[in-house]
This record gives C-alpha cells, sequence and structure tokens, in this order.
C-alpha cells in the first residue's frame, strides 16, 4: 500500500480499488467489515464507498443502500440508490436504513405468544410447551 500510496502522490493520481464481500448477507456487519480484504487495508484508505442489497430490492428494481467511510472528508448520510439495469444508479428515495436481511426459518411466535410471566421460569417454559406449542429451543431465543 505505501509503494501505491507513493505512485499516487508523486503522480497526482487516485486509486480506486474494487473489492467484493465473502459468502451471505453483510446487512448485519458494520461498515467498513463486509469486504473480503484484511481490515489492515481498510486503515490506510481514505475513502471506502460500501453497497448492501437494500430491504425493497428484488431481481425487477435492484435498490441498493450506500455507505460512505470518509477519513478527510465531511461524512455522508447512507442513502439508496437504484441501477438501472444498463450502467448507470439513480438515487432512489428508499430508507437506507432497512437492508435485506438475511433469509432463514420465519418465526411461528413473538414474545406476546409467551403469556403470563409471573411464575418460575420452569413453570413459564412447560406452560408455553403445553399450552402454546412453543418448544424448549424456542422458548429460549426470546
Amino acid at each position: 500500500m505505501n509503494a501505491l500510496e507513493e505512485v499516487c502522490f508523486e503522480t497526482g493520481a487516485s486509486l480506486v480499488i474494487t473489492l467484493h464481500y465473502s459468502k451471505g448477507n453483510k446487512a448485519n456487519t458494520q461498515t467498513g467489515e463486509r469486504s473480503r480484504w484484511s481490515s489492515v487495508f481498510m486503515g490506510d484508505v481514505d475513502a471506502a464507498i460500501e453497497f448492501v442489497a437494500q430491504q425493497d430490492a428484488d431481481e425487477s428494481n435492484n435498490i441498493l443502500a450506500v455507505e460512505a467511510v470518509l477519513r478527510e472528508f465531511p461524512p455522508v448520510k447512507p442513502f439508496c440508490v437504484q441501477w438501472d439495469g444498463r450502467a448507470l444508479f439513480e438515487v432512489s428515495q428508499h430508507d437506507a436504513s432497512k437492508k435485506k436481511k438475511a433469509g432463514g426459518r420465519p418465526s411461528d411466535h413473538n414474545e406476546k405468544d409467551l403469556g403470563d410471566q409471573k411464575m418460575t421460569a420452569t413453570q413459564w417454559q412447560k406452560e408455553c410447551e403445553t399450552e402454546r406449542g412453543i418448544g424448549r429451543a424456542r422458548f429460549s431465543n426470546f
């Protein structure tokens, strides 16, 4: 990185490096920690821009949340862009905080299903299992 920085300094050029993320959904990963490179590099860059699939994205609209880490520039609030399918991104009015979540088994129950909590944990778990069909493992997740 030092050698590349020296070339940029001597020539007045900018260096752009593109990276990809490791496999899996990165919505809950902290900005700056998503790429598949060493975090050592992240400490050296002046600006990093990350694209993350937005909650409303699907195969027809290509909406991405954009997050930037800017060392020597004013901060930029996360925003969304939509790819036109050819070569351009246009700023979108979607909410950048609503990133696409990882898939998985949908929850059959929520906290309201647990019922009255004025009993011991063991009694409560047994009642939830027999009366409400909430198994021990699912009960422990609440």
